[in-house]
């Protein structure tokens, strides 16, 4: 267990984005120009961009959306070795449910986020992504646990509700990406 690694905090990985997308299951480069296309990025049939927009028409990128699974994500590379669009809310691996039996993350929001994904380093500069499905409510808000040796230790935190997490999802749920140089 200690050799995972937290790739990003589920803390600030809550809500859901206001973009939305037509769902449709294609490739992350595409076509389209025009207000499809900020600052070099443009969006794919299923990854979208995220941008911020103002009434007087300033555009700032903010992210990739996933239309096909409804959440946000970041490209990383995944344990196949393969670059995917994997969901952007992370966190650490390292918390558990009341019986220290079963995985789960501890979030501050009113809702969990679907899926969290969490980094394994593979040698010193290297990390390998994979995504897993949130569950059910594993303990009531006010704590989460921490497994040691063979003692499971309750923290504290009115803020804190803790959610089960599922088996390690297939990479090919995610949408792949290739790396050009131009």
């Amino acid at each position: 267990m200690n050799q995972l690694v937290a790739l990003m905090i589920v803390l600030a990985g809550c809500g859901t984005p206001s973009s939305g997308g037509d769902g449709a299951d294609g490739g992350a480069s595409s076509g389209g120009g025009g207000s499809d296309q900020l600052g070099g990025y443009q969006s794919g049939t299923r990854i979208k961009m995220r941008e911020l927009t103002t009434p007087d028409g300033a555009r700032q990128f903010e992210g990739w959306y996933d239309t096909q699974l409804d959440v946000d994500c970041a490209f990383f590379v995944s344990t196949d070795g393969v670059t995917r669009c994997l969901p952007a809310a992370g966190g650490e691996p390292v918390y558990f449910d009341a019986a220290c039996t079963m995985h789960a993350v501890a979030v501050t929001c009113a809702q969990a986020p679907t899926y969290v994904t969490f980094a394994t380093p593979v040698c010193p500069q290297q990390l390998e992504s994979t995504a897993y499905p949130v569950e059910a409510n594993v303990s009531a808000t006010g704590g989460y646990y921490l497994l040691s040796g063979t003692t499971c230790s309750r923290l504290d935190d009115a803020s804190v509700t803790t959610f089960a997490v599922g088996p390690a999802l297939p990479n090919s749920m995610f949408q792949s990406a290739t790396e050009d140089i131009e």
